[in-house]
């Protein structure tokens, strides 16, 4: 439906010039007239470039060069006929608003497109406001490059919106944009900040592949269609940028898909995102930041960067709608994350009291068993406690004969073995049945090791018993 207030597109000067050989008709795009309408545009748009930035738009639209160098050969030519287009296009009343200037910033707000709009391979040099401009037909903007601003904000796409492989130069604004149809980013470069807060997509959001080399703002947008994101890239890896996946308080209603999506240098923000559907993620190292790069503590007033404290957060999130799909191993893979963060967050929560009262619990937990993944390392440890009560209880039993002595006498290699393996399962009171003689020789320094070894193999256990439910998939 037509926005009230909106002028139509054939009184803009910039859209005429764009169209200039004529509008689309019908239901199927002539991609001649499209081709022809493009060379005059970008022609007229690349004037004022220099060879290295021509060549460089060229690359990013698939376009030859001699394209953009063409404007000398046309200038007066089309300057003529915009003047005709524009009064044939309009009434009798109409006052022609002169050649647009190609230093001059696009002002294609507030209108409304009755025709089909073909701009793929389109190069806009100037900054492009289409601010709530209303789309009543398709929208083609495939290849496109913009190297300044592009500002769709509150711009309603009545039919297909597609984007795909545009190339975004610098910020990007889709703020409150209302997409009615399907939307396609695929393959879409977002150099700079890319803004779709409050954005509503009707239908399927495609943004597979897509480019985000700084912030990416989806933050209370809403997809009411199935979301793609699958191989997503967000940030570069070697890159010096930091990107930011914002989707706090957006809600998905249907499937979310982030398989092989690349998070770089942060965790997507996800404070109150509601996942309505199934949720799609790829548990995959590669994929996920390092947890130390990751921690830019700072102040959420001051910065958008989040903070370690929401990175915990994410992986919480992430771990709880894993778990949801009962996919055990990626739902730990993020629990190990989020344990991490954790111990991080509590090592500086409060600095007035010892660094690591609060964080211990969670270095035994990584130390010994991974998080929970190893079972290798709980083991490591009950052999390392074994092996060190063993020497010591050996020397006794021998009766300090020396320790080559000690290994050649079987009855103290055996005690000492038992007693040592008692000490650690004590539950089982093996001691107690099998090594009563054995215990009542023991030396006050002896039982006070035997009760250590006791004691120190209860984490270990534990730990071993939670590597072994992991392992298994053991409820």
């Amino acid at each position: 439906m037509t926005k009230p207030d909106l002028t139509p597109a054939n009184q803009n000067p910039w859209y005429v010039l764009m169209t200039l050989y004529g509008e689309q008709e019908g239901k199927y795009v002539d991609q001649e007239l499209a081709e022809k309408n493009r060379k005059v545009w970008n022609a007229w748009s690349c004037q004022g470039l220099t060879d290295e930035d021509r060549a460089q738009v060229c690359a990013s639209s698939r376009v030859g060069i001699a394209e953009t160098k063409a404007w000398g050969q046309m200038d007066a030519n089309v300057r003529e006929r915009h003047r005709i287009e524009m009064k044939n296009r309009n009434d009798e009343a109409f006052s022609y608003p002169g050649f647009p200037e190609y230093t001059e910033l696009l002002g294609l707000s507030e209108i409304v497109f009755s025709n089909t709009i073909v701009l793929e391979k389109t190069i806009f040099t100037q900054a492009a406001n289409f601010r709530a401009a209303t789309f009543t037909q398709a929208a083609y903007f495939g290849s496109a490059t913009f190297t300044q601003t592009a500002t769709f904000g509150s711009a309603t796409f009545t039919q297909t919106a597609n984007f795909r492989a545009a190339t975004f130069e610098q910020t990007t604004n889709f703020r409150a944009a209302t997409f009615e149809q399907t939307t396609n980013f695929g393959s879409a470069t977002f150099t700079q900040a890319a803004y779709f807060n409050s954005a509503t997509f009707e239908q399927t959001a495609y943004f597979h592949f897509a480019t985000f080399t700084q912030a990416a703002y989806f933050d209370s947008a809403t997809f009411d269609g199935p979301a793609k994101f699958v191989g997503t890239k967000f940030g570069l890896r070697g890159g010096t940028d930091i990107c930011v996946p914002n989707f706090t308080e957006a809600t998905f209603v249907k499937l979310v898909s982030f398989r092989k999506a690349d998070f770089v240098t942060h965790y997507p923000v996800l404070e109150g995102t509601a996942f309505l559907a199934k949720l799609v993620v790829t548990a995959t190292p590669a994929l996920w930041p390092k947890e130390r790069p990751a921690l830019l503590d700072v102040a959420k007033e001051n910065s958008p960067i989040p903070t370690k404290e929401d990175a915990k957060a994410s992986c919480a999130t992430l771990r709880h709608e894993i778990g949801r799909q009962g996919l055990p191993e990626d739902e730990h893979f993020f629990f190990r994350r989020e344990m991490e963060f954790s111990r991080i967050v509590a090592l500086s929560d409060d600095k007035e009291i010892w660094p690591y009262f609060k964080a211990w619990p969670y270095w035994l937990f990584k130390t010994f068993s991974g998080y929970g993944e190893s079972i290798e390392r709980p083991i490591s440890a009950l052999c390392g406690m074994f092996g060190f009560g063993f020497g010591a209880l050996l020397a006794h039993f021998s009766a300090n004969t020396g320790i080559w002595s000690a290994l050649k006498d079987a009855a103290a290699v055996r005690d000492a073995a038992a007693v040592s393996f008692s000490n650690l399962l004590p539950v089982f009171g093996f001691g107690r049945i099998f090594l009563a003689d054995e215990l009542k020789t023991l030396t006050a320094g002896l039982e006070f090791l035997s009760g250590a070894q006791t004691v120190l193999a209860l984490p270990p256990l534990f730990f071993l018993g939670i590597g072994l439910r992991k392992r298994f998939r053991i409820r």
